[in-house]
């Protein structure tokens, strides 16, 4: 029988650990974030800071060219946050992104950094 999550996805996901850098919409706090799987559509990522489903969150993913790290500055959409706790009494934040308004160059390279 066939997954229906997967089945509502509009883009495959690729597994790949790539650094983000963001800035809290609140207050500026700068936050680092760490990709689990990317697709055109958005990504999955950890986080030391938790940010609220729905916020608008500009975004730059540090894609690798060549021998180089190429910044890649999108706008992206929180629509799942979770906190999970890690022992020693820390919390990390799984969060889902979707990807808004991205333009073609940006998307152009994006599909060929996935290899689509």
């Amino acid at each position: 029988m066939s997954n229906p999550a997967s089945e509502r996805r509009a883009h495959e996901r690729f597994d790949h650990s790539l650094e983000l850098e963001t800035a809290h919409p609140g207050d500026g706090t700068r936050a680092r974030l760490l990709t689990n799987n990317l697709s055109m559509g958005g990504l999955q990522c950890t986080s030391d800071v938790g940010f609220q489903e729905m916020s608008r969150l500009g975004v730059r993913l540090m894609l690798p060219e060549n021998e180089t790290m190429i910044p890649l500055d999108v706008e992206a959409i929180v629509v799942r946050s979770r906190e999970v706790p890690l022992p020693g009494g820390d919390s990390q934040f799984e969060l889902a992104l979707l990807f808004n308004n991205m333009q073609d160059e940006h998307r152009e390279r994006l599909q060929q950094f996935l290899g689509r």
